[in-house]
């Protein structure tokens, strides 16, 4: 099953909207962006993981640092949905696949 242009452009904002929440600190809103793009990203996950995500870097003893870090830690801890969980798993065959590729 192929994604829409809308689905993918709501990806982009999603990927966009977490990179944004986990430097405020705003794990709620954080959390919301990351189970819905999970359940859009298990649609179709080689379309998905072709997207570009936003790059976002702080200094850890920053006021962004430690709010990404205050995220980080609470999504560690926190329940997955099962689609969270199925993400995760097919995320990990694929890298598996790739580093199997890379030694043959």
């Amino acid at each position: 099953m192929t994604l829409s242009v809308k689905q993918i452009e709501r990806v982009k904002a999603l990927r966009t909207s977490m990179a944004i929440d986990s430097m405020l600190g705003n794990f709620k809103k954080f959390r919301n962006a990351k189970k819905e793009y999970a359940s859009i990203a298990i649609q179709d996950f080689q379309t998905i993981k072709n997207i570009p995500s936003p790059q976002v870097t702080a200094p850890l003893f920053s006021k962004a640092g430690l709010n990404m870090l205050y995220v980080a830690i609470r999504n560690f801890f926190s329940i997955k949905t099962p689609e969270e969980k199925l993400l995760k798993q097919m995320s990990a065959e694929e890298k598996a696949r790739q580093k199997l590729n890379q030694m043959a």
